[in-house]
């Protein structure tokens, strides 16, 4: 764990495209944020794929669209 790192993001993604890869490069830039979780509500572009070569990122698939709530729910759990 990095000094004063304590906090742990996370975002819901739905066929996010190349925003949810630069979501999660600022939240790992944030000297604050410990991990970042990314809970992937069914896409089917692919959007996750470049995730798993960062450090510090856990990606859950989900089998469809649970919505919003739900997924953060999912995610907040797995913290």
């Amino acid at each position: 764990m990095q000094s004063g790192a304590n906090i742990t993001a996370v975002i819901v993604a739905f066929n996010s495209g190349d925003w949810l890869l630069r979501s999660v490069s600022a939240c790992l830039r944030c000297a604050e944020i410990y991990e970042v979780i990314v809970c992937d509500n069914g896409s089917s572009d692919g959007c996750t794929a470049a995730l798993a070569a960062l450090p510090r990122v856990t990606t859950i698939h989900l089998q469809r669209n649970f919505g919003f709530s739900t997924a953060c729910n999912i995610g907040w759990r797995r913290a």
